[in-house]
């Protein structure tokens, strides 16, 4: 098609193909700012040489004119997003009339704060922020004006953090994610700690008719300010890190009252030091205002309580429900075989700090829980009392009940560890009580097998543990052979953990696993 003839396009057309450049670009990666900077440089450099060798009008002028509309068109599309990291020049940003168009900035990196505050200044439009850097960008990210979705990842926010002022009224989305929390939170001090919270504070009590989504740690954030009054928006609530401050005053059951449209629930919280794990709905607690839960259609639990009463009040209709910890368990091996003493585990960052759900435990909440037809993914993450590693009646009776209250399940993801005394792991035992789990389509395991023994040799070699489970799961596949993927957690380098999947299909030979190539889930990514 000949350039000029863009220019005979309606304007919802050249839209569409506006559109379609701006997916193209973000499916490739590359950065609009960069493609831009490189296109107008390519135009520049063939206009100066075609000039050089024409005569009369210069051909270049219709090609420029249609250039000038479909750039119009494709502006608001091409430059809705923009990255900004080490890896942007800084020539590249000098365009105001470019940044007037982005919606959602993504800064990772780049902490020159003069250089983040002259963008922020300009790009006034900005409804989306995703920051990972220095906490004195901080004012100028609140101070704009169209703001309503902030993440902050990893930022350090303490006494040295300047005041933010008073954020806009319609933030709805407000997330604090730490890739790093549990091991930095020992090593935080009181005054870090109070700033933090006083920064939560002056973020979200000014949002709290608008705010639609929170993701906050547990550790500084109040649970008397998330309690005192409704928070009409609010679907989204995820408490991740050690218990409030507060937690042994105000009960959790206190602040899900104050959320009538609540549709995620994520306590991600562990005790503090020598806490015991605390309940949600205490037994025998009356709240002033008894929650409602119809709406939650996701509940994630860290260290729950089987004698909590929020299990009565969980709604029929739900369809995510995971029964966890957090950090995880298996943390409680830091370096190949050296086992901590229960003194190493009272400071909160150190792996295990809360006591795991028995089996028998499991049990009773799922006795108490209704019918969950439309459930449709459960993680539960229990420890057997068996010490003779066999599978005892209370964890036959866990599996029994999970089927029957579960009819429609199709992702399970099942923690089970050892009792401490337990050389074994029975996984035939395990497989043939999922035989009555039908609905199946994914079954995510992790069954701590010992590192002492016959397999401390291949727990501490990854090769040979990888080709032990490379065995295990066609065993899994043919036991539960309506299955489509198997995943196992595996222990990567260092103490990490990584899920390695395999796909089942039917064959001439029978049902066959194949390992699914590629690079290996990161364990927790789904919450």
């Amino acid at each position: 098609m000949p350039p000029t003839t863009f220019v005979l396009l309606p304007d919802d057309l050249l839209q569409e193909i506006a559109r379609a450049v701006g997916q193209n670009v973000a499916a490739s990666g590359r950065n609009a700012l960069q493609l831009y900077a490189r296109t107008v440089s390519r135009l520049e450099l063939a206009h100066e040489q075609r000039s050089s060798h024409c005569t009369g009008k210069n051909p270049l002028i219709p090609l420029s004119m249609t250039c000038s509309r479909v750039r119009n068109v494709c502006l608001p599309f091409l430059f809705a997003s923009l990255v900004l990291n080490h890896l942007v020049p800084e020539r590249s940003l000098q365009a105001p009339s470019v940044l007037a168009y982005v919606r959602g900035i993504y800064i990772s990196g780049v902490d020159h704060v003069v250089t983040l505050r002259s963008i922020l200044a300009v790009a006034t439009n900005a409804r989306v922020i995703k920051f990972q850097g220095n906490s004195s960008a901080l004012p100028y990210i609140f101070a704009l004006p169209s703001l309503v979705d902030c993440t902050l990842c990893n930022v350090d926010i303490g006494w040295h953090t300047p005041k933010v002022g008073r954020p806009p009224d319609a933030l709805r989305v407000f997330r604090m994610a730490d890739s790093n929390r549990w091991a930095g939170i020992r090593t935080r001090d009181a005054e870090n700690l109070r700033a933090e919270r006083d920064f939560i504070q002056a973020v979200i009590h000014p949002n709290r008719l608008s705010l639609e989504e929170a993701v906050l740690p547990g550790e500084t954030t109040q649970l008397c300010t998330l309690s005192a009054a409704p928070w009409p928006s609010l679907r989204i609530l995820a408490l991740v890190g050690a218990y409030p401050e507060d937690a042994a005053t105000v009960p959790l059951v206190d602040v899900l009252a104050m959320l009538p449209n609540l549709r995620s629930l994520t306590f991600g919280l562990a005790p503090r030091r020598c806490q015991a794990a605390l309940h949600v709905w205490p037994p025998g607690h009356v709240p002033s205002n008894p929650p409602a839960l119809d709406h939650l259609v996701r509940l994630s639990l860290s260290f729950p309580r089987d004698d909590d009463l929020i299990f009565a009040l969980v709604p029929r209709d739900l369809a995510e429900l995971a029964l966890r910890d957090s950090p995880r368990y298996y943390s409680r091996v830091p370096q190949r075989r050296l086992w901590p003493t229960a003194g190493d585990m009272n400071e909160v960052g150190y792996a295990a700090p809360g006591p795991l759900l028995t089996s028998a435990g499991a049990a009773r909440i799922f006795a108490t829980l209704p019918e969950l037809l439309h459930l449709v993914r459960l993680e539960l993450v229990v420890q057997s009392e068996s010490a003779q590693g066999g599978l005892d009646p209370a964890e036959s009776a866990m599996y029994a009940r999970i089927s029957a209250k579960c009819p429609s399940l199709r992702v399970l993801e099942l923690h089970r560890y050892r009792a401490a005394e337990a050389r074994t792991v029975p996984v035939g035992a395990i497989l043939e009580a999922l035989r009555t789990f039908r609905s199946l389509h994914e079954l995510r395991l992790n069954l701590d097998f010992p590192p002492f023994g016959r397999l401390a040799g291949i727990y501490e070699d990854y090769g040979k543990m990888s080709a032990l489970l490379d065995d295990s799961a066609p065993h899994v596949a043919a036991a539960l052979p309506w299955l489509e993927c198997i995943a196992i957690l595996q222990r990567d380098t260092g103490n990490a953990r990584r899920w390695v999947t395999w796909t089942v299909r039917q064959s001439g030979e029978g049902v066959v696993a194949d390992k699914d190539p590629g690079t290996r889930q990161g364990d927790m990514s789904w919450l």
